[in-house]
């Protein structure tokens, strides 16, 4: 299927959802509308996903390849650190402001 096709669908589905989710704001808070549209994507997605995609595609090796450097810049991340400093911190400013 051309590309196009699926850019139409897209858009289609992505305006179908925008109307039913403001008309169910009439009869429920908006937590409510965002879980729902959460489920219901993954589920269209996977399902399509699954129908459309030969599963051995999944696990070719450029998709390997990126999962490995996505990880690789996750661990490498400077901001890892940051939570034990913060804590360090705070413990610090707790003991001076005791004494």
């Amino acid at each position: 299927m051309p590309a196009e096709f699926f850019a139409l669908a897209n858009a289609f589905f992505f305006a179908l959802h925008s109307l039913l989710t403001k008309k169910g704001l009439c009869y429920c808070n908006p937590a409510t509308a965002v879980i729902a549209s959460l489920i219901m994507n993954v589920i269209i997605l996977w399902g399509v996903l699954l129908l459309f995609t030969p599963l051995d595609s999944l696990t070719s090796p450029g998709i390997q390849r990126v999962v490995e450097e996505q990880s690789r810049e996750i661990a490498d991340y400077p901001g890892r650190g940051y939570e034990r400093q913060i804590s360090e911190l705070w413990q610090e400013l707790h003991a001076t402001r005791r004494s």
